[in-house]
């Protein structure tokens, strides 16, 4: 597991890999989550960075899990208004391209994750930013999640694009996000979407809207 594990991430985990298979193997911890907290902690101190994290969507389907893996570990909820993510949905191939599967699928999604982030987590542990927010006022979103993660707050943070392609896949499906933070997808479902499947949308996620 480890040595397939490195040798997937090797644009990651450039240096020697038998070395970082011994380090990984030396730990006293024979768990799954043993490699992966070995391996975040090393990249993290060869960046210099106080700690990791980490930015799955799905991770939001296992916070339960991550919760007994990490104890204490604290959860930023990202959620977005369901039209424009159901018109970004509509025009990725691995979604259906059906505008009510795919707000079925926001709302099935906004009601699981909320309910386990309920369920498995303290007060403490969670805090839910509003993509819209964090695009239109960067600045104070950051310091809000700061605040929540008890780290100082630093206006280099928002300067990430700058040696942001040293840290990713020379192949990504979003290209934009190697950018500034921008506003440019805050209305395209205005203009892609039909009044119809606006009307729709609205409709199957009237109540998340209305709360969110």
């Amino acid at each position: 597991l480890v040595r397939q594990y490195l040798q997937n991430r090797r644009d990651l985990f450039s240096n020697d890999l038998d070395a970082l298979e011994a380090m990984v193997m030396a730990d006293p911890e024979r768990t799954l989550r043993g490699p992966y907290r070995v391996l975040m902690e090393y990249w993290s101190r060869t960046l210099n960075k106080p700690r990791w994290g980490e930015k799955t969507p799905h991770n939001l389907f296992y916070v339960d899990v991550l919760n007994d893996m990490f104890p204490g570990a604290k959860f930023i909820h990202v959620v977005r208004d369901p039209r424009a993510v159901t018109q970004s949905m509509n025009s990725i191939e691995y979604y259906s391209g059906e505008t009510v599967f795919n707000a079925l699928n926001w709302r099935r999604s906004i009601r699981a994750g909320e309910a386990l982030l309920e369920q498995s987590l303290s007060s403490d542990q969670q805090c839910t930013i509003k993509y819209e927010d964090l695009v239109s006022a960067p600045d104070a979103t950051l310091r809000k999640i700061c605040h929540f993660l008890e780290e100082s707050y630093e206006p280099s943070m928002l300067k990430f694009y700058e040696t942001a392609a040293d840290h990713m896949p020379s192949t990504i499906r979003t290209p934009s996000i190697r950018g500034p933070v921008n506003q440019n997808s805050l209305s395209k479902w205005k203009k892609r979407l039909s009044a119809l499947e606006t009307e729709i949308i609205e409709s199957i996620c009237s109540e998340e809207m209305a709360r969110l």
